[in-house]
């Protein structure tokens, strides 16, 4: 009994040196706290990278003479609420509706580059740590327990602190690629922005047509939308219409407008209040007949800039 007693306290006191080596040995062999990099962190950063949804926005603006007054406006509207709700990834055409039926009549089209977001670094773990020993036998016993305890203690310690140093050191990494990504998302929302900005002033320079060809237009529309949407490009499609949408034919062209799909806005600036029009009436069943998913009509009263902004919101 005398032997097994004295082998255990042996054993121990090896145990008690091995581990007071490790802890030198990690003292001496590895950084100190004191010299990580960038402030250590027991918790990682989160970030919002978004989501790959996209959309696609067809704007057609009246060019006939009969609402010239009004195209300006419009295209200003179109610049402080369209444009600048266009984020990485989003499509806008902007096309006149006038005598020209075909997409000759497009005066821009651009899409807002996307930026992939970031790689991050390799998430750091925690080391397992090791056991502290459980008290047990004669008083000298306990007391190496204790001892050795402790230096396990020390040394665990010592685990967590430089994995909190790993920490702090991926987020300040992390930290800064998530503050690059954003900064080259806002360059090119910038390009896209002042692009759309040139095309539109160009486009101020023309003057009115006689009259407008509405079907022709949404027809060739709905034929841009739906070639984009039979390839996945965006995941939501949108028609913008700026007209008083006055159509000198009683009877629509046979043309296979197709707006599946598609949410339609009309936005009537020649109507103060919506009961001096009928363009809901009117085109909100026609566009409805064409398949548009959803149709809106704006009118001076609806606050259009302000009302254009928090549709354009809330598609994703």
């Amino acid at each position: 009994m005398k032997q097994r007693i004295l082998h255990f306290f042996l054993l121990l006191v090896a145990a008690a040196f091995f581990v007071t080596g490790c802890v030198n040995a990690r003292t001496h062999n590895t950084r100190e706290v004191d010299d990580c990099p960038h402030p250590t962190s027991t918790a990682f950063h989160s970030y919002d990278f978004g989501t790959r949804e996209s959309k696609y926005v067809y704007v057609l603006i009246d060019k006939s003479f009969s609402y010239s007054p009004y195209v300006q406006r419009d295209l200003g509207i179109i610049l402080s609420s369209v444009v600048n709700n266009m984020y990485p990834g989003d499509r806008l055409v902007l096309q006149w509706l006038g005598l020209d039926r075909t997409t000759q009549a497009i005066f821009s089209y651009r899409r807002v580059k996307w930026i992939e977001p970031p790689l991050l670094p390799p998430t750091p773990t925690l080391p397992p740590v090791t056991p502290t020993l459980t008290p047990g036998g004669p008083t000298t016993m306990q007391g190496l327990q204790a001892q050795t305890s402790e230096a396990i203690v020390g040394i665990n310690r010592d685990i967590e602190q430089r994995y909190y140093c790993d920490i702090g050191n991926w987020n300040a990494i992390s930290d800064k690629r998530f503050q690059e990504w954003k900064n080259q998302r806002q360059e090119a929302i910038q390009a896209f922005r002042v692009g759309v900005q040139k095309d539109v002033e160009e486009a101020k320079k023309e003057g009115p047509d006689e009259g407008k060809l509405i079907y022709e237009n949404l027809f060739t529309a709905s034929r841009m939308l739906h070639s984009a949407m039979a390839k996945s490009q965006h995941s939501a499609y949108v028609l913008i219409i700026f007209s008083d949408m006055k159509e000198w034919r009683e009877v629509p062209p046979d043309r296979d407008i197709d707006l599946q799909g598609i949410k339609v806005i009309v936005v009537n600036e020649t109507c103060q209040f919506a009961v001096d029009c009928d363009t809901e009436a009117t085109w909100g069943t026609l566009l409805k007949q064409y398949g548009a998913s959803n149709v809106k009509v704006l009118v001076a009263e609806d606050e259009i800039k302000d009302s254009l902004n928090a549709y354009l919101r809330s598609i994703p």
